[in-house]
């Protein structure tokens, strides 16, 4: 009974949403970006002061370091914040943004990429996720996920990744640009173990680091690569 109770709420509440969605659109709001660490900002960080062959390891280090998400590794910076400039019912809209920045042996930039949470996890010809920017303690023989997020999911059996959408709608007070809300669609229900029981589930929701995610995708990259 008490668990019909929270599914009958549930479904209360998200028609609720649509219905405040459907009555009172988004708004236009001034800009505003939250970064790793520090307090808000009024615009995103300017990448274009980045140039490929000029601008080193230490002036990208000391230009975002509030954008830092703490990747370990001297070949590669890895960069969020989140960023708004709507309003819904008086709060914020969020959504999130990823720098990556490639250097050489010399600690001088080669190249780097700009993109949304959705173009990260949707692009196909990201640096990012070439096998060369993978670490090598970072490729787990396992040929599941279970190291990566502890379920036994292979590449073959999920159809695709998408951004949790409740993950937008968040304060950046309680939510860190670090965080991402990352589902794992699969192609068909799988049982898996939550709290001691089993659950049939074709979709895993994840609360995790943004490493975390590049992980997730970088297993898909490379277990397509070596079929």
């Amino acid at each position: 009974m008490q668990k019909q109770l929270e599914c009958t709420a549930l479904v209360v509440l998200v028609l609720a949403s649509i219905f405040l969605v459907a009555c009172y659109p988004p708004m236009k709001a001034p800009l505003r970006v939250s970064p790793v660490t520090g307090p808000q900002l009024k615009s995103e960080p300017d990448t274009s002061a980045i140039k490929p062959g000029v601008t080193t390891r230490t002036e990208i280090l000391q230009q975002f370091a509030a954008f830092d998400t703490g990747w370990k590794g001297k070949r590669l910076f890895l960069g969020r914040w989140l960023h708004s400039g709507m309003v819904l019912n008086g709060g914020r809209l969020w959504a999130g943004k990823i720098v990556a920045i490639e250097f050489d042996q010399k600690g001088v930039v080669t190249r780097y990429q700009v993109f949304s949470d959705d173009e990260f996890l949707h692009g196909q010809d990201s640096f990012l996720l070439t096998s060369a920017n993978v670490d090598p303690d970072d490729q787990p023989s396992d040929p599941t996920l279970r190291s990566i997020i502890g379920d036994p999911i292979s590449a073959e059996q999920i159809e695709r990744l998408s951004c949790w959408r409740y993950a937008r709608v968040y304060s950046p007070a309680t939510t860190n640009p670090r965080d991402f809300g990352l589902v794992i669609h699969l192609k068909e229900k799988v049982y898996l173990e939550r709290r001691g029981e089993k659950h049939g589930m074709k979709m895993i929701f994840l609360e995790c680091d943004v490493l975390t995610a590049i992980r997730v995708v970088r297993f898909l990259r490379m277990s397509g690569e070596r079929r």
